[in-house]
């Protein structure tokens, strides 16, 4: 749905606007597609109510989990003992939305637009066309998941304020929006010592070492897991981890994406003028291959794919725009049959429900 109402109306709009060649118009134009973008996704995700729903249907919900704790904050008194139970900017948002409005569909609103405006605001900031970051932002799975792991996407979409810090070694500014982002869901801290290696040119060079690496994680997942997760708010999970019931990420669809992040550094020489945020989203690509394979073991690791994913929408088109001609328009229509493909066979079996359509 969200494909149909946005791509085609972005791609038309887009070129009426870059052919105006007055700076003001386009600006204006610009504009208007990323609120009208915006307009759109919040209705969409801000309005749904897919917690109802799963549980008609008998299905598992992130997203009643997470009405069922806002519930539990409604008529409370504030404490700051709870900051260490919760992710503390996520008790202070949420405790503040149940008192003042006492509906947990004012949550499921504010996440959904805040989350949205950063995301859409980042496209329009560093993807070429911007159609084109849309539709991945809408088919890699980014604006469907955060219909259930609300928080990570939104930890994600904060993590995107940091970039310019990084690219200005700005280590406590960095550090405070990391913080940030960590008070809403506890995987953010994960970017504190890639503070380090994020900027090294050097880092996506020695993507042999780092797949060895990620293929050691995986051999010893539970190991590393029951050492690890009692120091953290995660523990619970070692239920899971230690049952024979446990399971990874389906293994072909490592197999396609890892394909997807070599292709872009092998072809990441192509691009011949190179700037430093170029280095530092080729290191996420790297980042993302190791999630990538150290989620065959478990499939909750995949939710640190979140904190990631905007690399793969930034750097895909941008490798893409320094083929030829007709070589780049080949690549860019399998890229985007590709990712429909893979959207559909994702949600295909989703539930959705929007209280504007009950």
């Amino acid at each position: 749905m969200a494909l149909i109402l946005v791509i085609p109306n972005l791609i038309l709009q887009e070129n009426l606007i870059k052919s105006n060649m007055k700076i003001n118009t386009q600006k204006s134009g610009n504009n208007i597609l990323i609120y009208y973008v915006l307009i759109v996704f919040v209705i969409i995700i801000g309005l749904r109510d897919t917690a109802s729903i799963s549980l008609d249907h008998f299905r598992q919900s992130d997203e009643l989990n997470y009405r069922n704790a806002f519930n539990l904050l409604i008529g409370s008194t504030f404490s700051l003992a709870n900051i260490t139970s919760y992710e503390w900017a996520r008790y202070l948002l949420d405790w503040s939305l149940a008192n003042l409005f006492k509906h947990s569909q004012v949550w499921v609103f504010i996440y959904a637009l805040i989350t949205n405006y950063v995301f859409i605001k980042a496209i329009n900031k560093y993807v070429q066309p911007f159609w084109f970051g849309v539709f991945l932002y809408i088919t890699v799975g980014l604006f469907t998941f955060q219909m259930n792991g609300t928080t990570s996407v939104l930890a994600g979409a904060i993590i995107l304020k940091s970039i310019d810090y990084l690219i200005e070694r700005k280590f406590l500014k960095y550090l405070f929006v990391i913080f940030l982002a960590a008070g809403i869901h506890f995987s953010a801290w994960i970017m504190v010592p890639l503070f380090f290696v994020l900027n090294k040119r050097s880092f996506s060079k020695g993507i042999i070492v780092w797949v060895l690496l990620s293929l050691f994680f995986l051999f010893n997942f539970q190991n590393i897991a029951n050492f690890l997760l009692p120091k953290t708010p995660y523990a619970y999970y070692l239920y899971q981890i230690n049952s024979v019931n446990s399971y990874g990420v389906n293994i072909w669809r490592t197999i396609i994406f890892v394909c997807i992040y070599l292709f872009i550094i092998l072809k990441f020489k192509k691009i011949k003028d190179k700037v430093e945020l170029d280095y530092i989203f080729i290191n996420m690509i790297v980042v993302l291959i190791l999630i990538n394979i150290i989620s065959i073991a478990y499939v909750y690791l995949y939710r640190f794919n979140e904190l990631f994913i905007f690399s793969l929408i930034y750097m895909l088109p941008r490798v893409l725009n320094h083929f030829n001609g007709s070589i780049r328009i080949l690549l860019y229509a399998i890229f985007t049959i590709a990712f429909i493909i893979f959207g559909l066979q994702q949600n295909w079996n989703a539930l959705y429900e929007n209280i504007l359509l009950r």
